[in-house]
């Protein structure tokens, strides 16, 4: 079992969401905006290959309790991560976020692993097991927005592949995220990243993911 103290606490994140036709406009503009001083200014942070494994109970305990449950798995360490499913209003998105160090995918441990995030499935599950539900993989390009010395947000352009099974076609999608860093909450979207026609509608993970020919809760 982890140390509880190594766990993040749940705080509220505050995003823009977009699904993507094409992220590349966007990403030459961050890459020109490198070469432009200006009161904000863009850093590029890092390149990630993340995959992530969503589950639930067989009779979708979390999904009905409104949250997600994903493992995530990148190079060095895996991390488990309850979301709120609050709907997201003109792409920005207000949600409760907790997130914990797990020792493995393995997601049978979790709730008995204890924790911030083990604790809130095991009172949301009881004695149910955490099945998998599909998988997500993304290559993920992460810039940093710095306004007046100061981290502004996060700017993340996602390329990101869902293996459905049967045969099927796999779910490709590219995405722009905007995640807040200390920005007020009436800041337009504009402020951080400029308008593009290559950007136009939210998409989320788990809704993709749930899409035929994966199984998705019956309706009550």
């Amino acid at each position: 079992m982890l140390p509880v103290a190594m766990a993040k606490q749940g705080a509220q994140e505050v995003e823009w969401q977009f699904d993507a036709v094409d992220i590349r406009p966007v990403e030459r503009w961050l890459v020109q905006s490198l070469a432009k001083p200006a009161s904000m200014s863009v850093t590029p942070a890092c390149v990630q290959t993340i995959v992530d494994t969503y589950t639930d109970t067989d009779d979708w305990r979390l999904y009905r309790a409104g949250y997600s449950l994903r493992i995530r798995r990148t190079v060095s360490r895996f991390e488990a991560t309850l979301k709120g499913l609050d709907a997201a209003v003109d792409g920005l998105r207000l949600r409760q976020e907790i997130s914990q160090p797990v020792a493995s995918a393995d997601l049978s441990g979790l709730p008995a692993e204890g924790g911030p995030v083990g604790d809130r499935v095991r009172a949301m599950i009881g004695n149910s097991h955490l099945e998998p539900l599909f998988q997500v993989r993304t290559r993920r390009k992460i810039f940093q927005l710095d306004a007046g010395g100061a981290p502004a947000a996060e700017i993340v352009l996602d390329q990101t592949t869902i293996p459905v099974a049967d045969g099927h076609e796999p779910a490709r999608l590219r995405r722009v995220e905007v995640e807040a860093r200390g920005v007020r909450r009436g800041h337009r979207l504009n402020d951080l990243l400029p308008p593009t026609e290559a950007v136009h509608r939210r998409v989320q993970s788990l809704q993709r993911g749930l899409e035929p020919p994966h199984r998705a809760p019956d309706p009550e």
